[in-house]
């Protein structure tokens, strides 16, 4: 007898599908169940090469309660790869964010689920030295899934191996941040938004601490108080405005008391910008709070109404006359006498007062907006400045390094002698670069637009590049130049590097100021030496830099006003050591704006100097590899095969940059306007498909730099071509327009053609090998 047996229908073998799928993943969760309790010791897993046995002894267990605390949070999105990139595990979450079922995507390529778009080149070289050395990495990128969709994610990602030690794959926590980057773009919009608001208002504005100290001021009421509002900042009330500080103090004593707003509140008395005068104001202060409601200081809004007042008891005066006149003319009415009285009231001074009222507010108006126009000249001349002194420094620098440090292979090596005459060139273009950033600097902050881009800073790689930067200064002068970090000096925990939230140029160019001023004030045969270091406290603590010489010293009288603009110690000290008495007021600007401290000391009489500076230090945030070697010992990058477009309006700049990249083994391709650059770019000799890094100036004649990126990456071609802005236009501003219109670095002239050679390979992955 024989036994029919149907097919199943495919419905029945769906269910079925998904029947040992629940049970792959069932068993899959409890496994890692016991992983995380400590209830296995190895995990054998079927693989195309016959069973693998991963080992889950003490030598690994950190790294499996990594791995199980990760597996743990559900609401992430948890993926598992093996060597070759094939998925082998996702969890629910996963599947939900990326649209896949696991039945599709397990033992297929993970770029079907997504692709990843990295935010600069290095980092994925990064990532994966991270997980080579340390077996960990975290970061955040962008996933374009298998859908369309662009997701922002934060993920972080250990590395497996096998019982032998052989990579065996990788297994990662991916937590959607898109929302979260959206959010803080919008915050940065409105953040600067408020600033310009802030700076443009016809209105004064501040902000004090709860003990009376300005943090913040707009120009307008800085004008108002006839003092510079960087005059203002870090200030008390009583030694700025000491005529109002008794007001100011019941007004925000009653704001402590209440918790309320004190609006409308007039004030009289003098400022500095017109002693003897009285003068009013309308002004209404509100309690600044936290997030727990605790007040943190006092925003002020300041009008000035001393012509309204002015006006208003001219009016009074009047109105009493016509009162009086008006009795008089009531009595002589009413007398037995039946006189007839005709009187006429002269209101000509009332009419004239009112007309002087409307041309006074006419004229305020007018004051401003010519303020306004004036603002805007000066930003137009301080760019065009910076161009016109950073571009000839361009050339200058960079033949000087050039001719020192890469000879051409037809010529002999550069003679002692000469290369001692280019070492003195670079040196001093470098230091007249450093003198045009100042004086561009003191121009910014006086005008308000001093701005900072703050991240999270390893404060010890920082300071490293800082001495980097001014070593060749400190050779040329035969000095000693040390640098170190960690503990051990009073508070001191040595545990490591401290890190801040600051700008990271900014702070750099601090620092990069005191070790300058040490440097040229220590005579020849002197030590320079700049500590970094965590002090203990609560929270995250202090981070501490401390510069000290063996130069001559500062006179005690000279010490309180060591900061102050243009102040130098002594008339001739000008003329024996340069500069223009700028760069310590600049320093104290910037770490101010970084709500920290610096402070001199010294007892004169050639005995030194130290600099203290200390700033708010924050929780660590990752832990890039640093290299402490000088940037003369570092390998510089060969860029073999890479074809370079680099446009440039000036000659000199253009043959510069192509001596640059040809001595690293580039090809280059020249282009002498936008217009020429964009069409080599797209569509001419060295098009898109065969370019990989376009090098272009931004202020050039006629269509820009900004202009011709945005038209290229309108193109096809030009799309996801990696460009960077080298340009005189150095502002922050300037570099933010750079990014905005599709540059993905901006450099700002004078350019070190080491540096050049390294962006250029960040951009294109480190292609080629490395050199000395």
């Amino acid at each position: 007898m024989t036994t029919m047996t149907s097919n199943p229908s495919p419905e029945e073998r769906l269910r079925a599908e998904n029947a040992a799928l629940r049970a792959r993943l069932e068993e899959a969760e409890e496994t890692l169940r016991a992983i995380r309790g400590g209830e296995v010791d190895a995990i054998v897993v079927e693989t195309d090469q016959g069973p693998q046995i991963f080992s889950l002894d003490a030598a690994q267990a950190a790294s499996n309660r990594f791995r199980g605390e990760i597996l743990a949070q559900v609401s992430d999105a948890v993926i598992a790869v093996d060597a070759d990139q094939r998925v082998t595990y996702l969890n629910a979450a996963a599947e939900r964010r990326y649209r896949v079922s696991a039945s599709d995507v397990l033992g297929r390529q993970l770029s079907e689920m997504y692709t990843r778009r990295w935010p600069r080149a290095e980092t994925e070289a990064a990532m994966w030295a991270a997980l080579r050395e340390q077996g960990e990495w975290r970061g955040e990128i962008i996933h374009h899934t298998h859908d369309g969709r662009e997701i922002a994610v934060e993920k972080s990602i250990t590395a497996l191996r096998d019982a032998f030690g052989a990579p065996a794959g990788y297994v990662a926590a991916v937590r959607d941040i898109t929302e979260r980057k959206h959010s803080a773009a919008e915050l940065q919009r409105v953040s600067t938004l408020l600033d310009t608001l802030l700076h443009t208002a016809p209105v004064g504005f501040c902000f004090l601490d709860r003990n009376l100290r300005f943090v913040r001021i707009n120009e307008r009421l800085a004008e108002i108080n006839g003092i510079p509002a960087e005059a203002h900042l870090g200030r008390h009330v009583s030694e700025t405005l000491p005529a109002l500080f008794e007001t100011l103090r019941e007004v925000t004593g009653r704001i402590l008391a209440t918790g309320q707003a004190v609006l409308d509140h007039e004030f009289s008395g003098e400022t500095p910008a017109a002693p003897g005068v009285a003068r009013f104001w309308k002004e209404s202060w509100y309690p600044v709070r936290d997030g727990a409601g605790e007040v943190l200081g006092f925003g002020g809004i300041v009008e000035e109404i001393t012509a309204r007042k002015q006006a208003e008891a001219r009016m009074v005066t009047m109105n009493a006359q016509l009162i009086v006149a008006s009795v008089r003319q009531h009595e002589l009415a009413e007398s037995a006498e039946r006189l007839s009285v005709e009187l006429q009231t002269d209101i000509t001074a009332r009419k004239e007062m009112e007309e002087a009222l409307r041309a006074s507010e006419a004229q305020e108006r007018a004051s401003r907006l010519a303020a306004d126009q004036a603002n805007r000249a000066k930003d137009i001349f301080l760019a065009t400045l910076s161009h016109e002194l950073r571009t000839p420094l361009n050339s200058i620098l960079g033949w000087a390094v050039l001719l020192r440090t890469t000879p051409p292979a037809d010529r002999k090596p550069v003679h002692a002698d000469m290369d001692h005459g280019l070492a003195v060139i670079e040196r001093n273009a470098r230091v007249q670069g450093k003198l045009i950033e100042d004086v561009l600097d003191v121009a910014r902050i006086t005008s308000g637009k001093f701005m900072l881009d703050l991240r999270p800073l390893d404060l010890t790689s920082l300071v490293f590049a800082a001495v980097d930067a001014v070593r060749p200064a400190a050779e040329g002068k035969g000095l000693k130049l040390e640098a170190s970090a960690g503990g051990g000096g009073e508070g001191g925990d040595g545990l490591g590097s401290p890190w801040v939230n600051g700008d990271s140029s900014r702070l750099q160019q601090a620092v990069s100021n005191l070790l300058t001023n040490a440097i040229k004030f220590t005579p020849s045969g002197g030590r320079v030496a700049v500590r970094v270091e965590l002090l203990k406290g609560t929270d995250a603590g202090t981070a501490r830099i401390t510069v000290t010489d063996t130069g001559r010293g500062i006179d005690a009288e000279f010490l309180p006003s060591v900061f102050e603009r243009f102040k130098q110690a002594g008339e001739g000290t000008t003329r024996s050591y340069g500069g223009l008495g700028l760069g310590l007021s600049v320093v104290r600007h910037i770490v101010e704006a970084h709500a920290g401290t610096v402070r001199a000391m010294s007892q004169g009489d050639g005995k030194g100097a130290t600099f203290t500076l200390e700033l708010p230090a924050t929780p660590q945030t990752a832990a890039p590899p640093r290299s402490d070697k000088p940037i003369s010992t570092v390998n510089l990058p060969r860029l073999d095969g890479v074809r370079v477009l680099v446009v440039d309006d000036e000659e000199d700049a253009r043959l510069m940059a192509k001596q640059t990249l040809e001595a690293a083994g580039a090809t280059v391709v020249l282009a002498a306007s936008a217009e020429e650059g964009y069409h080599l770019a797209i569509n001419g000799k060295g098009g898109a498909a065969e370019l990989q890094v376009v090098v272009s100036d931004i202020g050039m004649a006629g269509e820009d730099g900004y202009s011709m990126m945005r038209r290229v990456r309108t193109e096809k071609g030009g799309k996801d071509l990696p460009a960077v802005a080298v340009t005189a236009f150095a502002a922050p501003e300037d570099k933010r327009r750079a990014l905005v219109a599709g540059f993905q670095t901006h450099m700002a002239k004078p350019i070190d053609p080491h540096e050049l050679i390294a962006v250029v390979a960040g951009l294109v992955g480190g292609k080629g090998r490395t050199t000395k």
